[in-house]
């Protein structure tokens, strides 16, 4: 009788072949002159691509509506370290509600068949 060889061993080697050439093969690709020049692509747009946000951004910082809107966020960062914002918001929260005030005591007044209360300039209640 003679011996036959051992197929699980041929796979075995199949597969260390295999594993191997793909090494191998990935190895190649990534050394290979056409990678180089693929990557040196990428990078060349991705610089082009830089250069090109960074003079979009310098048209946008110098131009007179960037400069207009940045004074005017200067102006009113002031008027809130100065109190000044607070006091306007104050006054104009209090002349809503002191109209809000004036109406409801209107409808009171309608619905029970009142006359309506003369109007109270003074806010003697805050």
């Amino acid at each position: 009788m003679s011996e036959k060889p051992d197929r699980s061993e041929n796979l075995d080697e199949s597969f260390r072949r295999l594993g191997k050439n793909l090494r191998n093969l990935a190895e190649d690709a990534w050394d290979s002159e056409e990678r180089r020049a693929f990557t040196q692509e990428i990078e060349d747009s991705l610089s082009e691509i830089g250069a090109a946000l960074d003079n979009a951004a310098n048209k946008v910082l110098e131009h007179p509506e960037t400069q207009r809107l940045k004074e005017e966020v200067n102006e009113f960062g002031e008027r809130v370290r100065s109190g000044a914002f607070t006091e306007d918001l104050k006054r104009e929260m209090r002349e809503a509600v002191d109209e809000i005030n004036t109406r409801v005591e209107g409808m009171r007044a309608d619905l029970r068949g009142e006359p309506p209360a003369p109007a109270d300039d003074e806010g003697s209640e805050d």
